[in-house]
């Protein structure tokens, strides 16, 4: 973390504000930062409202300015860090003072708020595509799955008026390299304290994760390979929505980022974790990165579920289902249930019969575009048969429970609960889901070289995968019947 007071002890700051272009046009504001959400109030305003063009002596045409959704701003305030950029900026409301539109500079009043996606406290960037080659994000239970301690006690059995505490941070970091040679990730320990008194002292531990990039990634390119995949493994991991709790950046110096994905109100801790890091080593990190820009939008399917962002049961059912076809098209792009010998000797016999004209075309446009590929049920099967062997408990009787998906799926495309479901139908078709569920999450777990059999103790110990399975078992004996 970076020792500055905005906005970490001070949410809103007065100060001046430009755009890149415009330095020697600063203008008073309200910088304001709320959770995720970034605010600037500027009076005057910092772009025009009107924009006029004269069409004689003594004429001019007004009309409103088209007002751009990609500012870039910058500031100036007076508390630590001064500097600060503001990423993603855009009018949200705008207020002159009428009857002055000829006034130009000498115009009456004017007021403008913006709001951005990014704020940036620590240094001016016009550019931003800057490529920032540090990170240093912290998300909820990073230190849980970190599992790297800071503090040892020592008790002395023949003295027991005697107990010494021991903080030690050096020498405990570990690294591991990103996919590609783009850089590399750093975790260790880390320790805050206050001096000693009277009172006694205060110490916090947790843990750091510090990324190197190479080249450098621009900010919507680390929330993309980087934010989103932690917050999206430890919700996965531990069943809790979990959030980046704090970014900083490092571009010439450390800078503290604020605004989208990142929420200092969210939990230091959530739930209980499937696995930490000494069951599969600080490689798997980055492998888990690279795996989930590759699988794209799967693991966010499932993360939305965890966070109850859809509205119904039916919604949830309907993602999974699609979430399947997505996963197994990226890990198998290749899969085919038919020979291309197979079918370029139907294409011949189409063309040879006597079939209708329509049909025999619809039918050779099949043949030619997708006929070949697999179908839905045998992508529910080629994906739920390795988390089948391993963890048996999460699928039961594959035929049954790859029958019970597809059916679902079916049922779901085609609307046929339009009539409302009833609230058994509704409980099993949740049921089903977390199954579900689980196969496409330790699927991808798997995928990210998790043997299968370090899955089948984590979950043989997860309280909440063997809560779901008595629920499951419960609402599909003859699936998950033994």
């Amino acid at each position: 973390m970076t020792n500055a007071e905005f906005p970490s002890k001070t949410a809103q700051s007065l100060g001046k504000f430009w755009l890149p272009d415009a330095d020697d046009s600063p203008v008073s504001g309200m910088l304001s930062v709320d959770g995720t959400d970034v605010r600037l109030e500027v009076s005057p305003e910092i772009t025009p409202m009107f924009l006029i063009r004269n069409t004689g002596p003594g004429k001019a045409a007004v009309k409103l300015s088209d007002q751009p959704d990609d500012m870039v701003v910058l500031g100036s305030i007076p508390m630590k860090p001064r500097k600060v950029t503001l990423w993603d900026a855009q009018t949200t409301h705008q207020t002159q003072l009428a009857g002055l539109f000829f006034a130009g500079k000498n115009a009456g009043p004017s007021r403008q708020g913006l709001k951005a996606t990014w704020c940036v406290a620590g240094q001016h960037l016009p550019d931003p595509d800057t490529p920032l080659c540090g990170v240093r994000p912290d998300v909820t239970n990073l230190a849980e799955w970190a599992r790297l301690p800071a503090l040892a006690t020592t008790v002395y059995p023949r003295d027991p008026l005697k107990l010494d505490w021991h903080m030690n941070v050096r020498n405990k970091s570990l690294d591991a390299e990103l996919a590609n040679g783009a850089g590399y990730l750093t975790l260790a320990p880390s320790a805050r304290h206050s001096p000693p008194d009277l009172r006694g002292l205060h110490v916090t531990t947790t843990s750091q994760l510090e990324i190197e990039l190479f080249q450098g990634w621009s900010l919507p390119d680390i929330a993309m390979r980087v934010l989103r995949p932690l917050a999206d493994l430890m919700t996965l991991l531990s069943g809790k929505p979990c959030v980046i709790r704090s970014l900083d950046v490092w571009a010439d110096t450390w800078c503290s980022v604020h605004g989208y994905q990142i929420d200092p109100a969210g939990p230091e801790t959530a739930g209980e974790l499937l696995f930490t890091r000494p069951h599969v080593g600080l490689e798997f990190l980055p492998r888990w990165f690279d795996l989930h820009q590759r699988t794209t939008p799967v693991p966010q399917i499932l993360a939305a579920v965890i966070r109850n962002e859809y509205p119904t049961v039916e919604a949830d059912a309907l993602s999974l289902a699609t979430a399947v076809e997505a996963l197994h098209r990226t890990l198998d792009p290749d899969a085919r249930r038919f020979s291309v010998e197979q079918i370029d000797n139907s294409l011949e016999a189409v063309e040879a019969s006597n079939m209708p004209t329509e049909v025999s075309q619809s039918l050779s446009t099949a043949l030619r575009q997708y006929w070949h590929e697999y179908s839905y049920p045998q992508r529910v099967k080629a994906l739920a048969e390795p988390v089948a062997e391993a963890v048996p408990a999460c699928i039961g009787r594959l035929s049954r429970w790859k029958e019970q998906v597809v059916n679902q799926r079916i049922a779901l495309a085609h609307g046929l609960g339009q009539n409302g479901l009833s609230v058994d139908q509704i409980r099993r078709m949740h049921a089903l889901n977390q199954s579900l569920h689980w196969m496409l999450t330790l699927r991808l777990f798997m995928e990210a070289g998790i043997d299968g059999s370090i899955l089948a103790k984590t979950t043989e110990d997860s309280e909440r995968f063997n809560d779901q399975c008595h629920n499951w078992r419960h609402s599909w004996p003859k699936v998950f019947s033994a």
